[in-house]
């Protein structure tokens, strides 16, 4: 109901992941007042996302002109994923890093990663972490697949994932935004 908060989950990956691993979040975004107006019933009469501009009245999108930004950026929520070792694998902890989509693919600067037009580290602070999401619609932030050896651009070192590995992942939601979410993930 307007204020900042967080949601944190853990994931223990089922198997080796074979590809890039995706995050899959899927929220209940509201309009301002949405909840207190219809209850349970808000996510489909009141649906919004985050950091749009609402308008006067009850469930209303504000109207922007040409050249403004239709979103308030410092109301989108930031993401952070984190790669801890599990029984069966022995790594120190590392940010993983998201491959911008769509995109080049290619987040590389003379073997080491670097946040830009291709990828972002997902340390839930830099402005790149931001992530929009729509009530009712799965965001799915696409992982670079870890690999043993690759420096990130925090300067951690990744490791391959196994089985048991645990990704973490947080979501931190500045004030201006209402939402509840779900997560999931797959290989």
């Amino acid at each position: 109901m307007g204020n900042s908060g967080w949601y944190e989950w853990f994931v223990r990956l089922p198997k080796d992941p074979s590809g890039e691993i995706n995050l899959v979040l899927q929220c209940g975004v509201l309009k301002p007042g949405a909840f207190s107006s219809f209850l349970y019933d808000a996510v489909t009469i009141c649906a919004g996302e985050t950091g749009e501009r609402v308008g006067p009245g009850s469930c209303v999108r504000q109207d922007v002109t040409p050249g403004s930004n239709p979103l308030v950026t410092s109301a989108l929520p930031k993401i952070k994923a984190i790669a801890y070792p599990g029984p069966y694998n022995d790594f120190t902890p590392f940010n993983l890093t998201a491959f911008r989509n769509p995109g080049t693919y290619n987040p590389f600067s003379r073997l080491r990663l670097v946040n830009g037009d291709a990828g972002q580290l997902l340390n839930g602070t830099d402005t790149g972490t931001r992530i929009l999401l729509e009530a009712c619609m799965d965001t799915s932030v696409v992982v670079k697949l870890p690999v043993t050896g690759q420096v990130n651009a925090a300067g951690q070192v990744e490791n391959d994932l196994a089985a048991g590995d645990i990704i973490y992942v947080r979501l931190d939601i500045p004030v201006q935004t209402r939402l509840m979410c779900t997560a999931m993930s797959s290989l």
